[in-house]
């Protein structure tokens, strides 16, 4: 509930939905967020969406606004899921980010479980030792950028060779060779 009621206090221009409240019952807890009316990205990739270098990158640019904002927060949000079916997008283009169901606060004591937060396919390599730090979120933004991308993923790498570079980045195995910043990816990806 105290983690509900931090996401709360996120600003509303983030790029990150809104949540208005959180109420616990039997044990369980629910947060109440705001309906975002769109589809997920996941979702247009299945109804045959394809997506453009241009708007991919402008996804990405997004994206990165809103993991700078989370990692900024004091203490810090390590989002830990970010796939495309966690990115939904308005009739008007607008991206949100949705579901903090793996999102962990930099001062919550390390998982002693050896439990992924996290999706298969996209959580990073730490994750399945029960480790999220912003590493992580760069790494699922590589897998979710490779999912966007498609089969074309080579031919938008051959036309734009730093958009390839800012993948693997983001893939690397290891947490200390990717990406150390939103800020230093965004500067990265715009020149």
């Amino acid at each position: 509930i105290a983690e509900a009621k931090a996401l709360a206090k996120f600003n509303e221009s983030s790029g990150v939905v809104n949540v208005f409240d959180c109420i616990e019952a039997n044990g369980t807890a629910y947060i109440i967020m705001e309906y975002i009316r769109g589809k997920s990205l996941e979702d247009l990739l299945k109804t045959g969406r394809t997506f453009s270098l241009e708007e991919i990158l402008k996804i990405t640019d997004t994206v990165l606004k809103i993991l700078d904002y989370l990692h900024s927060r004091k203490p810090a949000v390590f989002y830990g899921d970010l796939k495309p079916d966690n990115l939904m997008m308005t009739s008007a283009g607008t991206l949100y980010l949705v579901d903090f169901g793996s999102a962990t606060f930099e001062n919550q004591q390390r998982s002693h479980k050896l439990e992924c937060k996290g999706t298969r396919g996209f959580a990073a390599p730490e994750q399945y030792h029960g480790v999220i730090d912003q590493a992580s979120d760069f790494y699922c933004l590589g897998k979710t950028l490779e999912r966007l991308c498609g089969r074309g993923k080579w031919r938008y790498i051959l036309r734009c060779p730093y958009f390839g570079k800012f993948i693997f980045k983001c893939c690397r195995p290891e947490a200390g060779k990717r990406w150390k910043n939103a800020a230093e990816a965004s500067e990265f990806l715009n020149n």
